[in-house]
Order: C-alpha cells, then sequence, then structure tokens
C-alpha cells in the first residue's frame, strides 16, 4: 500500500501542529506561541519542497493549513484539560 504525496503532507502538517501544540504549553507566552506557529510551518513547506518534491503552490502552501491549525488547537485544549483537571 503506497501513501499518496497529499496523504504525507497532512500527516506531516499534523504531527508538526501536535509538536507545536506541545511547545505552546511549554512556553506559554504570545511570542513564543507565535514564533512556533510560523516556524514549524515553515518546516513544514521545507520538508513538502525537498522531501516530496512538491512544486505546486497549492500543495506546499495551502494543502494542510486547517489541520496544522487544527491539531495545534487540539493539543493545547487537550492537555490543558488534563493538565488543569
Amino acid at each position: 500500500m503506497s501513501v499518496n504525496t497529499s496523504d504525507k503532507i497532512l500527516l506531516s502538517r499534523g504531527i508538526l501542529g501536535i509538536l507545536s501544540g506541545f511547545i505552546t504549553l511549554i512556553y506559554p507566552t504570545y511570542f513564543i506561541i507565535l514564533f512556533s506557529l510560523i516556524f514549524t510551518y515553515i518546516i513544514s513547506v521545507i520538508i513538502s519542497r525537498n522531501i516530496f518534491k512538491v512544486n505546486s503552490k497549492w500543495e506546499l502552501i495551502g494543502k494542510g493549513g486547517l489541520t496544522f491549525v487544527f491539531t495545534w488547537f487540539l493539543t493545547v485544549v487537550i492537555i490543558y484539560n488534563v493538565i488543569h483537571s
């Protein structure tokens, strides 16, 4: 079973969103939150271009953006509730 390039992009952005969520909880300042979100998304663009060999602007920048933000937000909410319950 082979995995599509689009699926690999979505999966990598989901994993990086989770990583960014953990960074947000460890260092909860506005600057670090914004920096970690931007930095990890730039890392995902680099991964998409160099490892997955994507040239389309949509797949490079747009695809998986909502997945990234959604996994970041869910990670922050779930872990915050577990810690503070």
